[in-house]
């Protein structure tokens, strides 16, 4: 008898064991949180400051300027942040002549950008500004940013005149 015992004791700590696990398994609540991401078009203000407005369609115009802008919620000084731009056709140029710059990786076929930047959220906010070019393709475009390796944020749009 003191052997059947033994072995309803030992299940009744195993099963108080993976209960306590259990709790034990909750995760960990995240260090950054993403309050607002937005998409649009960057313009300068009559102060000088690039102000942003919300747009899925981007004129094809030399020189407009676009991009997203991302509100954290963090207590880290600095976050990585990537950026995979992916566009439906090749453009001419990823840049000037001094492009790709040493962040910035272009894909073989030359449809998609990786840019990663280690970054000081500016009361909360991390952005990047793209600039159209001559050569620029016309259509749709993807960029997919992630914050520290999180659930990437995610913007689609079209380049047309």
């Amino acid at each position: 008898m003191p052997r059947l015992v033994s072995l309803f004791v030992l299940v009744c700590l195993s099963w108080t064991g993976d209960v306590f696990a259990l709790v034990d398994e909750t995760p960990p609540a995240p260090d950054i949180e993403v309050i607002h991401a937005e998409f649009g078009l960057f313009n300068p203000s009559p102060a000088g400051e690039w102000e942003l407005t919300p747009s899925a369609i981007v004129p094809l115009k030399k020189g407009q300027h676009y991009g997203w802008s991302i509100l954290l919620k963090t207590n880290k000084p600095r976050v990585k942040w990537r950026e995979e731009f992916t566009l439906p056709s090749p453009p001419r140029t990823w840049g000037g002549d001094e492009l790709p710059a040493a962040n910035q990786t272009i894909s073989q076929n030359h449809l998609t950008s990786i840019v990663e930047v280690d970054a000081i959220p500016i009361e909360g906010v991390i952005e990047n500004i793209w600039e159209l070019t001559p050569g620029d393709p016309r259509g749709h475009y993807i960029i997919r940013v992630t914050i520290d390796g999180g659930s990437p944020q995610v913007f689609e749009f079209d380049v047309q005149e």
